[in-house]
């Protein structure tokens, strides 16, 4: 689907490239974003976005787990802990090389380092709130 999405923004003439031949391979495409899809995102950018919703199908199961073996939800957030807490080692993992960039290659990427810090402080509140479950299961 990105090849998808890289014809309409050079159809729409936001992005560009240029071709670089390789050898027995076909030619590979360097693209860059036009003048025009720079203004394009700064319009885009200005757009105020609207709130996430909470979508979580665990949430929807716990809820309605009133007649359900305690142990069998108690086991789904088992399986899910083990997801986010891989999850956060990952991202974990890529904040300790964003730190150990120097402080101006720091400046370059500090905005994706806030959507990662949100990622991690995501994590971290979803392991919270699932060791208060797990505790509450045990009364």
């Amino acid at each position: 689907q990105i090849y998808r999405q890289l014809k309409i923004l050079h159809d729409e003439e936001l992005i560009a490239f240029q071709s670089e031949i390789q050898s027995g391979k076909p030619d590979k495409k360097i693209y860059a974003i036009t003048q025009q899809g720079k203004d394009e995102l700064l319009r885009w950018l200005k757009e105020p976005v609207a709130t996430n919703k909470i979508n979580d199908a665990l949430l929807v199961k716990i809820y309605g787990a009133d007649s359900a073996p305690i142990e069998d939800i108690a086991s789904e957030i088992e399986r899910h802990i083990e997801i986010h807490q891989n999850t956060l080692n990952y991202l974990l993992a890529l904040e300790k090389k964003y730190l150990s960039l120097s402080s101006n290659e720091q400046l370059n990427f500090r905005y994706p380092y806030l959507t990662l810090r949100r990622g991690i402080l995501g994590e971290e509140a979803w392991l919270r709130w699932a060791e208060e479950a797990t505790q509450l299961f045990k009364k």
